[in-house]
């Protein structure tokens, strides 16, 4: 009885530790699979965010897309520069060149010439820089400015293209330039200088517009509507560059003319003017005192003086 017992005990303990053995092993599998997918789905998404680096990188690192855009003679350039402000009767359909070098430059150029008014009228932005402030007005207004033209253009059955679009409000801005460099030139204390250039140089450039927009549209009574929302935006944004930059230089200089002039003649009941009077013969100091008239007498080698 006694050896049956232990023999029923050991195949007990050993079947016991057969299932133990296939657990263990069961775990094992089961964690070394958990490990391979892991590192599976790491690779495929390590892959994954190489592949969209390198395809951001060759998008940006290659200029050839941007090249046909870019590669125009500066003898076209020159001359598309010289008719953005000669308007064209609206007749047939107007051709507008599709690139971007010429409204570059200009928009850079604007920029310096707004630092430089903004230099000049010792300007202040509460956040940010000058520079960074520059380029966001005239490049959102270039940017934002053509899209909605092109908006404009659509809902008018225009046919233009937004990169056409691009390169004709890049060119027209021209006439903003010269307006800016003449107007903080020359003037210093009045708007009137601002105006004839701006009716000059502005209107030029704006009937330049209006003649492509309305050459291009279909029907007349749209492409005027459109040309003339083009316009008064394109006026609209010269008017906003000189009052934002440049009447703060026309304030602050009357202002330090004002104060200048009351420090002039603002003094304390016991301070006293004195002025230099120059005559042939001799010189003699008159005091004039505030607070009393009263006439002064002062002798001189020549006889006396009364004063008050």
């Amino acid at each position: 009885m006694d050896l049956g017992s232990n023999d029923q005990l050991y195949e007990h303990d050993s079947q016991v530790d057969s299932d133990n053995g296939k657990s263990t092993t069961e775990n094992d599998f089961v964690a070394s699979m958990k490990e391979k997918m892991m590192e599976e789905l790491g690779g495929r998404v390590w892959a994954a965010g190489k592949q969209s680096a390198r395809k951001f990188y060759d998008l940006y690192a290659n200029i050839d897309f941007l090249r046909p855009y870019f590669d125009v003679e500066p003898r076209d350039v020159l001359k598309r520069l010289a008719q953005s402000l000669v308007p064209r009767r609206p007749g047939k359909p107007q051709t507008v060149p599709g690139e971007l070098y010429g409204p570059v430059m200009v928009l850079f150029t604007l920029v310096a010439l707004l630092l430089f008014q903004m230099k000049v009228s010792e300007h202040t932005v509460q956040e940010g820089t000058l520079m960074g402030t520059a380029l966001g007005v005239c490049f959102g207004y270039w940017i934002g400015g053509s899209s909605f033209f092109y908006f404009l253009s659509y809902l008018c059955n225009t046919h233009i293209t937004l990169l056409q679009i691009l390169t004709l409000t890049g060119y027209a801005l021209v006439g903003h330039c010269i307006t800016i460099f003449l107007t903080t030139v020359t003037s210093h204390t009045s708007h009137l200088a601002f105006y004839t250039l701006m009716l000059i140089f502005g209107g030029l450039s704006s009937l330049k517009l209006v003649g492509v927009f309305v050459s291009r549209t279909w029907r007349k009574k749209h492409g005027l509507l459109v040309g003339m929302t083009v316009a008064g935006f394109h006026l609209l944004f010269l008017l906003y560059l000189h009052f934002a930059y440049h009447s703060v230089y026309y304030d602050v200089s009357s202002v330090l003319n004002r104060s200048k002039r009351d420090s002039l003649f603002s003094t304390s009941n016991t301070d006293v003017l004195q002025i230099d009077l120059y005559q042939a013969s001799s010189h003699s100091v008159v005091e004039l005192q505030r607070n009393t008239l009263q006439p002064i007498t002062y002798g001189t080698d020549q006889g006396e003086i009364l004063a008050f």
